[in-house]
C-alpha cells in the first residue's frame, strides 16, 4: 500500500474523516473534490455552481499518529532517556525517529481546529437540482479539520533515520506536540516527505450527493 493510502486508511479508522494529502495541502470547506488514486483532489468549488453554505466551528482537539513500524528514541547527556517528562529543560537533547518498515509517517500537531457546515442538507438538496453535477466523480467537502502547527515525516523505504537536536525543553515539544521551535534537524539524509513546524489542513469530511439530495458519506 502507497504510503498516502495508508496514511487516509489510519485517518478513517481513527477520526472517520478522510486525509488531506499532502498533509498541509490547500483545501477548503465547499471544495469540490474527486478521487484520484485514491485521493481526494479539490476541482472546483460549491461557489462555482451558485451553491451557498453557512459555516460552524466545532471543538478543537490535538493529534498524533504513528504508523506501524515507527520508533523514537530519546537522548541526553550521552544516555537514552525514557520519555519527553525525563528531559532537563536547559540541556541538549536529541529526538531520534527511525522508519522500519516501508511507507510509515510520524505525525504530531499540537492543536486541530474544526469547521464544518451548518447546513449540509440543504447544500445536498440544491445540488441535487444542478443539471452539470458529476454525481458520479464530484464530492463536497463538508468539515476541515486545520492544524494551525504540525510535524509529519514520510518514508517510503524502510531502515531510515531522521533526527531533531535542541534544548530538553524543544525536543520535548517536538516529541509532544509538533511545535518546531528551536529545534533544528542534524541528520543529513533527507527522506521522501517533511513537513516541518507548518500548518493547514489535516483531515476532511467528504460526501457524495445522490440524485435525490441526499447524502453519503465517504
Amino acid at each position: 500500500m502507497s504510503l498516502p493510502r495508508k496514511y487516509d486508511r489510519r485517518i478513517r479508522r481513527v477520526l472517520g474523516l478522510r486525509a488531506v494529502w499532502q498533509p498541509g495541502a490547500v483545501i477548503d470547506l465547499g471544495d469540490v473534490v474527486t478521487l484520484r488514486r485514491g485521493i481526494f483532489v479539490p476541482v472546483e468549488a460549491l461557489s462555482d455552481f451558485g451553491v451557498r453554505f453557512r459555516r460552524k466551528r466545532a471543538k478543537t482537539a490535538e493529534l498524533t499518529l504513528n504508523s506501524q513500524g515507527v520508533s523514537e528514541t530519546l537522548f541526553q547527556a550521552g544516555r537514552e532517556v525514557d520519555g519527553a517528562g525525563d528531559l532537563e529543560p536547559n540541556v541538549k537533547a536529541a529526538l531520534e525517529i527511525r522508519f522500519e518498515r516501508d511507507n510509515a509517517y510520524y505525525l504530531r500537531t499540537p492543536r486541530l481546529v474544526s469547521t464544518a457546515m451548518d447546513n449540509v442538507g440543504a447544500v445536498g438538496r440544491a445540488v441535487a437540482r444542478l443539471p452539470e453535477w458529476d454525481f458520479s466523480r464530484n464530492y463536497v467537502v463538508w468539515k476541515v479539520l486545520l492544524a494551525e502547527q504540525f510535524t509529519f515525516i514520510g518514508s517510503r523505504r524502510r531502515n531510515r533515520t531522521i533526527e531533531f537536536s535542541g534544548s530538553g525543553k524543544a525536543v520535548g515539544r517536538l516529541l509532544t506536540s509538533g511545535l518546531s521551535t528551536g529545534v533544528t534537524r542534524s541528520s543529513s539524509r533527507k527522506l521522501d516527505l517533511e513537513i516541518i513546524g507548518t500548518g493547514g489542513p489535516i483531515a476532511i469530511g467528504v460526501t457524495r450527493v445522490r440524485r435525490d439530495g441526499k447524502l453519503r458519506d465517504v
